[in-house]
């Protein structure tokens, strides 16, 4: 399954996408993405203040907010780039071990640390 499928399958209408899925359809755009940092704690970031993303395959992805700085580890991201690009990732969360998608993608830990002035 190609990059472009897996990100087509995120961004269907809600109906079909159950809704449920932390990619919202593509006529929705989302305000806030919610970092569920696996220790139970969670943080909104709007996505107004979200300044830069990087993504290396190896490391993972890096979202530079004005306030914060976030960091997504895990294995075959790019789907989960693709979505934060276009505002449309709604919450980002730690598989529960062993858990993965379909496609083999997993997210392991998020970090979440004040931006560096």
């Amino acid at each position: 399954m190609s990059a472009d499928e897996i990100l087509s399958r995120y961004l269907r209408p809600a109906a079909e996408n159950g809704a449920q899925g932390p990619l919202r359809p593509a006529e929705a755009h989302v305000a806030m993405v919610d970092l569920h940092l696996g220790d139970g704690r969670r943080v909104a970031l709007p996505y107004a203040t979200l300044l830069k993303i990087e993504f290396d395959p190896s490391t993972g992805i890096t979202l530079q907010f004005a306030t914060d700085t976030v960091t997504i580890t895990g294995q075959r991201l790019e789907p989960l780039y693709k979505g934060l690009l276009q505002h449309r990732v709604q919450e980002i969360a730690p598989a529960v071990r062993g858990e993965f998608e379909a496609d083999g993608q997993a997210v392991t830990r998020v970090t979440c640390r004040p931006a560096e002035d």
